[in-house]
């Protein structure tokens, strides 16, 4: 498969582990990464659920509804959030500056 952002290549040891497993095109990893030209990068993909910890799984039937899109925001990165119910998972995407 084709190395993404997401196998964390943050330093010259990642980057020479990957090229001895003959690995060519290096994308530098979501923290390190200069220059991102994507409004949006997803940095993560969980089956850990906001909307179930907050009481609003949709799933149930005591699910409240909550305004939508929803946010994480720690310091200067804001992170929106988006949920796949059918799938049980929740992703976030980091909202590129």
């Amino acid at each position: 498969r084709p190395l993404t952002r997401h196998d964390n290549i943050a330093n010259r040891l990642s980057e020479r582990f990957y090229r001895n497993l003959g690995a060519t095109a290096l994308p530098p990893s979501i923290e390190t990464a200069k220059d991102s030209r994507e409004a949006e990068t997803q940095v993560m993909e969980c089956r850990y659920c906001l909307r179930r910890e907050l009481g609003a799984c949709l799933k149930t039937p005591g699910g409240k509804s909550l305004p939508s899109p929803l946010y994480i925001t720690t310091g200067s990165h804001r992170f929106r959030l988006e949920f796949d119910c059918s799938r049980c998972v929740m992703r976030l995407w980091h909202q590129n500056q």
